[in-house]
């Protein structure tokens, strides 16, 4: 907790000297704005979504079907997050060479068909795919966000991000919370 405290610190500290641009305070997004927010809205609620339902239960999958230790699966998950981080790397050459819609849309298919698979996968493979199931969810991140970003004018891209996340994240807590009633 103290490393997490200290490392939160320094990122506040360092955050400090970068310019920001004044944004009119009060201001309300145009009809425009709100639209796109709206869209890209919608979008992060289905992700999260999403996401709630299968992240949280990946681990304890590995542990009680395939009987693996949870030291072994903190290799695995170790493993699995540095993938999801290379992914993040590559996906502007991913947007670059797809596109941005098939960027999105076709990472996120592959990910959704290799995660219906993983149940029913021997071992190595269901491993595979938890390997690969993060950064096939991430690399879309950076295109959409670059593209929420360029369809807003810079007054609205705040609001814009946060209500994108704010319904990414919330829509997986909805999702964990309900899955534990199913």
């Amino acid at each position: 907790f103290l490393i997490a405290l200290v490392v939160s610190t320094v990122s506040v500290l360092v955050s400090i000297p970068i310019p920001i641009r004044p944004v009119e305070r009060g201001r309300q997004p145009s009809a425009r704005s709100r639209e796109v927010i709206r869209r890209f809205t919608w979008t992060g609620v289905l992700n999260g979504f999403s996401q709630g339902l299968l992240t949280p239960f990946l681990i304890p999958f590995f542990v009680v079907v395939f009987a693996l230790p949870r030291s072994e699966m903190a290799v695995y998950s170790t493993i699995s997050s540095l993938i999801g981080t290379f992914a993040l790397l590559a996906a502007p050459a991913l947007e670059r060479r797809w596109g941005f819609v098939r960027a999105i849309v076709g990472t996120r298919l592959v990910a959704a068909a290799l995660a219906a698979l993983m149940p029913f996968s021997p071992l190595a493979a269901a491993l595979g795919i938890y390997f690969a199931l993060p950064g096939l969810r991430v690399a879309a991140l950076p295109a959409q966000t670059s593209a929420l970003m360029g369809r807003l004018p810079h007054a609205d891209r705040s609001e814009g991000a946060g209500t994108n996340q704010a319904a990414r994240v919330g829509a997986a807590s909805g999702a964990t919370a309900a899955a534990g009633y199913g």
